[in-house]
């Protein structure tokens, strides 16, 4: 692999950080992260990513991680020896699409994969549905790695890269010969009792325990915190209190809350499935930080020994960015060793199936995986 970073954020940084990585020899394949502040669109990226001979993919993302810091603007362009084949699964959030066949017509199972590479659009709402049948179609042969891109507008709008231009609604997926041992821990602790999902749409929390979801959640956050937590600047306090999904053989599955609708539902990153139980959980700065260096132990427990040149990818919630402020950068620390290269995306949603984990859509996790270079 090579990485190259342009931290100006602007077009002519991107092009000219895309065509050094393009000339240096054996690079087949692009993945481009952007940082959202470069406030790149259709208009001004497009005609850029059509002229390009070879195969590419990425996201923009609220921040990127290089090394031992939070890029907050600017781009990372890696360059692979590998000539991938970038699939672009569309309708994301369609209650039609069917994920298998649109799979099964478009990946083939015998190329033996080491490891999958995943781009979603982080406001869609079928990433769950999406995974499951990736996974179906798959396998657990192969280890999965990837994460949702997207700004925090809040807003659904173009977020992935290409070889015809920036999407949306859409999930990019490519398999890659490297090897790959993956972590996944978040740290986060319940502090209610569980509520059923008694309604749900896709992504949209309903109702819990047959009341609407906002006034359940308003309720136990006020008395918990004793802060209000308004309608109108609903993530500032949600952030602090996500949805934890119960599952027997793994820890929690976190679901980000990030806004409310009219009718007191609650919007979250992923999907939420009627009928499961859910806690509210909360954490501190040290239990984040300490999950980071569980995800980095696990990552290192399954590690091939044949593994003789490292790059480490770091997929970590853009809330855990907002949650531990100044002290993110411990959180960076905590995973670097030595002078093993670091790449990561803060990301609205993360893809990972650590160890022998089914493959999971993640919220408020970190995901640390180590790739032969």
């Amino acid at each position: 692999m090579v990485v190259n970073i342009d931290r100006t954020g602007t077009v002519k940084g991107l092009e000219r950080l895309i065509d050094e990585t393009i000339s240096v020899d054996g690079v087949r394949s692009l993945i481009i992260l952007a940082c959202g502040s470069n406030e790149f669109v259709p208009e001004n990226i497009d005609k850029i990513l059509k002229k390009i001979q070879i195969p590419l993919t990425g996201g923009i993302f609220v921040a990127l991680i290089y090394k031992n810091e939070k890029i907050d603007k600017g781009s990372i362009v890696i360059g692979v020896s590998e000539e991938l084949n970038f699939i672009t699964i569309p309708f994301l959030s369609s209650d039609d699409a069917d994920y298998e066949a649109l799979l099964d017509e478009n990946i083939s199972v015998d190329d033996d994969f080491k490891t999958m590479f995943i781009f979603v659009d982080g406001y869609s709402k079928r990433i769950s549905a999406f995974i499951d049948s990736l996974y179906n179609v798959i396998g657990s042969d192969t280890n999965y790695l990837g994460g949702g891109a997207g700004s925090l507008s809040f807003k659904q709008s173009p977020c992935l890269f290409t070889n015809n231009g920036l999407v949306a609604d859409c999930a990019v997926v490519c398999g890659l010969h490297m090897k790959s041992s993956i972590g996944v821990s978040h740290g986060w602790k319940p502090v209610s009792i569980p509520y059923k999902i008694t309604e749900s749409e896709g992504n949209i929390l309903k109702s819990l325990d047959w009341k609407p979801a906002f006034e359940i959640y308003q309720e136990f956050v006020q008395q918990y915190s004793n802060r209000s937590i308004a309608r109108d600047d609903f993530y500032s306090l949600a952030k602090l209190f996500p949805f934890g999904i119960s599952r027997l053989d793994s820890e929690w599955l976190v679901r980000d809350p990030i806004s409310v609708l009219n009718d007191n539902s609650i919007v979250c990153v992923g999907e939420v499935t009627e009928g499961s139980h859910v806690h509210i959980l909360t954490a501190d700065n040290s239990s984040l930080i300490k999950a980071a260096e569980n995800a980095l132990l696990s990552s290192k427990e399954n590690l091939s020994t044949s593994f003789n040149k490292q790059i480490r990818i770091i997929i970590d919630c853009v809330s855990r960015v907002f949650f531990l402020g100044e002290n993110f950068i411990k959180e960076i620390e905590t995973v670097c060793e030595g002078d093993i290269p670091i790449i990561g995306i803060c990301t609205l949603g993360e893809l990972a199936n650590g160890g022998n984990r089914y493959l999971e859509f993640y919220n408020k996790t970190i995901v640390v995986a180590t790739l032969e270079k």
